[in-house]
């Protein structure tokens, strides 16, 4: 049993002068320590609460601030920051959690710390700030004065530079507009704030850029080797492309270490107004090759882009129909790879191709369509004058022979037919017709119309 004044005993330290109680406090040996003792009773709470606040600074850094700012407890954090919290990471987390009232309460103590780094990224409350695009609290930040510009993600970009990166356009202008910015920063990559503006198309960045005595315009990349030129013409920007040659600061014809030029850019992407641009300044080679032998030409061609195949077509004058014939081996066929029939007659009337030009292994631009299903395009070269619908490859075979093998030829053999241009008896090395071939590959319905059309063309 527990006497009356054994249990009086922890009551007796409310007796006590505050001073004395904060002695005692202090003696204990953790935080946690002095939270237990406050607990036991409201007195002893109200006179050792700042206490325990000093020491959650001195034992866990203040982590009691970042824990307010977590759970939205405005006096918590009060507390925390009168008892010397530097509130760090609570700011960034303000910032996060885009809590402004918090974030102003911490920017307003002395000891607040703009520029903590977060351990898992090392990303400080500006960055946090512009890649979220909030710009209340970046401007808020901003005019406290603490914190830096001049702090960098983990691939080393700035902070103009991540705005750009992330899309936040009047984020970058409003940090332009900072003193101390470096406008010629680069990251792990060799981008730097221009090029990253040119490839995402922020006109308003460029112009503020280029309009900068400093700043460095015609730079490249560490690893892809473009200049922000060449990254204007990849992704089809031409109000950034017309103010950089504009601006007489750029080389329009810079080669990559793969020989890639802006020109070539543009091409492969479609860009033609943009290619047109460039063939202006007069400093364009359109036949240009790259190191692998490609040119704008063949790139446009691959992926289909008439726009841009017309543009270099209307650029052949009597000087360059020869460099024009030297790159178009196979280009037909390359555009029956392409599946575009407009291509093919862009080709075919410009009159500088020949429909019945051989690849290495003896097909015809027909052979791959035929192979293709490009049922469009067989047709089309079919009523050419200048076809030769029975050209046979290193094999013997002839474009309907192809087709006559094909599990989906029969069309295809339907419009070789009704052409009147195919020799239906002509032999392949093997001594196979037609008819044969598609006998042994049991293409039953296509070997039906093939002999109704052999039988009628004997007048039997």
């Amino acid at each position: 049993m527990i006497s009356s004044h054994q249990s009086a005993r922890p009551l007796a330290l409310l007796h006590l002068p505050n001073e004395m109680l904060e002695a005692i406090a202090l003696c204990l040996e953790t935080q946690r320590d002095i939270y237990a003792l406050v607990r036991t009773n409201h007195q002893l709470h109200d006179a050792l609460n700042s206490t325990l606040y000093r020491r959650n600074v001195d034992d866990s850094g203040g982590s009691a601030l970042t824990w307010a700012v977590i759970h939205g407890r405005e006096e918590t954090a009060i507390k925390a920051i009168n008892a010397g919290a530097s509130g760090g990471e609570a700011l960034w987390r303000s910032v996060q959690n885009k809590d402004e009232k918090m974030a102003k309460l911490i920017l307003s103590s002395g000891n607040a710390d703009g520029n903590f780094r977060d351990s898992e990224q090392g990303e400080t409350p500006l960055l946090a700030a512009v890649r979220l695009g909030d710009e209340s609290m970046l401007k808020l930040l901003l005019s406290s004065g603490k914190v830096k510009l001049d702090s960098y993600t983990a691939d080393n970009s700035s902070a103009l530079m991540l705005a750009i990166d992330k899309g936040h356009e009047d984020i970058a202008k409003m940090l332009l507009d900072q003193d101390g910015v470096d406008v010629n920063h680069a990251n792990w990559r060799g981008h730097r704030a221009l090029s990253l503006a040119a490839a995402e198309g922020f006109l308003d960045v460029v112009k503020m850029l280029i309009g900068m005595e400093n700043v460095v315009v015609d730079f490249r990349g560490r690893f892809d080797d473009y200049t922000p030129l060449a990254w204007a013409c990849k992704k089809g920007h031409l109000s950034i492309v017309e103010l950089l040659l504009d601006s007489g600061r750029v080389d329009p014809n810079p080669r990559t270490f793969q020989g890639c030029t802006p020109f070539m850019l543009a091409s492969e992407n479609g860009h033609s107004a943009v290619m047109r641009c460039l063939v202006d300044t007069g400093r364009i080679d359109v036949w240009e090759r790259r190191n692998n032998g490609a040119t704008a030409f063949s790139s446009a061609l691959d992926q289909g882009h008439l726009s841009a195949l017309e543009l270099i077509m209307e650029s052949i004058e009597s000087t360059s129909v020869q460099r024009f014939v030297e790159v178009s081996r196979e280009t037909l066929t390359r555009a029956v790879y392409a599946r575009s029939l407009p291509i093919t007659k862009l080709l075919l009337d410009s009159g500088l191709i020949d429909i019945n030009e051989v690849d290495s292994w003896g097909k015809t631009a027909l052979h791959h369509a035929c192979r293709l299903h490009a049922e469009d395009i067989v047709a089309y070269l079919l009523q050419r004058e200048d076809i030769d619908a029975n050209v046979q490859d290193d094999t013997g075979f002839t474009p309907l022979m192809v087709a006559a093998a094909s599990s989906r030829g029969f069309r295809t053999v339907k419009i070789f037919l009704q052409s009147g241009k195919v020799d239906v008896a002509l032999q392949n090395h093997d001594g196979a017709t037609a008819i044969s071939i598609a006998r042994i590959r049991r293409r039953y319905h296509t070997r039906q119309l093939l002999e109704r059309w052999d039988r009628r063309s004997k007048g039997e």
